[in-house]
Formats: C-alpha cells, sequence, structure tokens
C-alpha cells in the first residue's frame, strides 16, 4: 500500500492497480465531508491534519464511517522546500560541509533549532524544534474516536524507535523505564501540538 498526501497521488495509485491507500496527515484533512468523500473512494485510514483540536476530531470522527488516523509522536514538519538552504554554505551535497556529512538547522529567537532534514535530491524538510509528545494523552485521543495512531520518526535511532513504540503500546500500564523515557523526551523540548490550544 501507500500513503498519500495529495488527491494527485491517490489518483496516480489508483492508476497503478494499489489497492491499500492512507491519507497523510499532510493531506490536511479539517472536516468529516473530506474525510467521507476520501473514505468512498477507498482510503483504508484518514490521517486528520495535526492542527485540529481533540474536539475537532471528535466532531469529524463521529460523522465518518472510516479509520481516523492521528499523529501522536514526531518531529512535525514545519515547512517544505524544493531549494536546499545548505546549498549556500557548500557546493555539493557530499562535499565538505554538504548536507549528507552534517546535520544542520535554524535556530529561532528562542535559540530553538529546527532541523533540516533532506528528502531526496534537493527537496527538503524543515522540522519543529520540540517533539509531538502524547504518550500519557493516548486514552482521550482513541476516546475522541481515532483508531490509528501514527508516529514518525526522522532523527531517532533504530534502538530509540524500539523503545518509544514499547512506551506507546504499553501506554496502559506503564512502569518505571517508560515514565523515565518520557522524562528524557520531555527534557529536550516537546509539545502536545494543537489537541488542547488549537492553532494560535
Amino acid at each position: 500500500g501507500i500513503v498519500v498526501s495529495g488527491p494527485g497521488q491517490f489518483e496516480f495509485g489508483r492508476l497503478l492497480g494499489i489497492k491499500r491507500v492512507r491519507i497523510n496527515y499532510s493531506f490536511n484533512v479539517f472536516n468529516s465531508s473530506t474525510a467521507n468523500h476520501l473514505h468512498r473512494e477507498g482510503a483504508e485510514a484518514i490521517g486528520l491534519s495535526p492542527e485540529l483540536t481533540l474536539r475537532d476530531i471528535r466532531r469529524i470522527s463521529s460523522n465518518c464511517n472510516g479509520d481516523i488516523e492521528a499523529i501522536v509522536y514526531g518531529y512535525i514538519p514545519v515547512m517544505t522546500t524544493e531549494y536546499c538552504p545548505v546549498s549556500l554554505q557548500s557546493s555539493s551535497c557530499s562535499g565538505a560541509g554538504g548536507c549528507n556529512n552534517f546535520d544542520y538547522g535554524i535556530i529561532d529567537e528562542k535559540r530553538k533549532v529546527f532541523r533540516i532534514v533532506k528528502l531526496d535530491t534537493c527537496r527538503t524538510q524543515l522540522l519543529n524544534s520540540d517533539v509531538l509528545m502524547l504518550a500519557e494523552d493516548l486514552e482521550e485521543i482513541i476516546g475522541s474516536g481515532v483508531s490509528k495512531l501514527r508516529g514518525d520518526f526522522y532523527v531517532e535511532s533504530p534502538e530509540e524507535i524500539g523503545h518509544i513504540m514499547k512506551l506507546y503500546k504499553n501506554h496502559r500500564s506503564m512502569d518505571e523505564n517508560n515514565h523515565r523515557l518520557i522524562e528524557k523526551i520531555k527534557a529536550r523540548g516537546f509539545t502536545k501540538g494543537h489537541f488542547y490550544r488549537g492553532v494560535d
């Protein structure tokens, strides 16, 4: 199957005969009309925009026949660009100072670092400085009608990914190790996104 971020990708997947299609949160689904349309078109899960509140999610899920997905962990992309900012620093990706050899980011006025990650060729994404961390809020999120939980991993090691996946899997019966991991993640900077406060 495939995860699609726009109508063109959805249609292209169907032309290729791909049966299993999931809607990415970057598709920007904001209402039940869109969610139901995508479900009728064959999407097996609809990822909602991370800009929605729990109240919004509850309203959409109660009026949608499809499975609703929400992102509950990860550094959310805040910008995608076809132009690589690192090219100002280096003449090639693999050369001295190139994006293949170093980690880069943009620092804001609060001294927060927004990582720059390379997607393919010179297409890059700027990631939020704080990780979306909702392991302690899963009961409320699931209670809002979400049936699929999504984690995005850009910078974590395979070992870290394993620990985080176990943490989320054990959300109903966390042990001391789980709580230690939560505090470690929070200490690096975390956010609960817009689930509780909406978009400013």
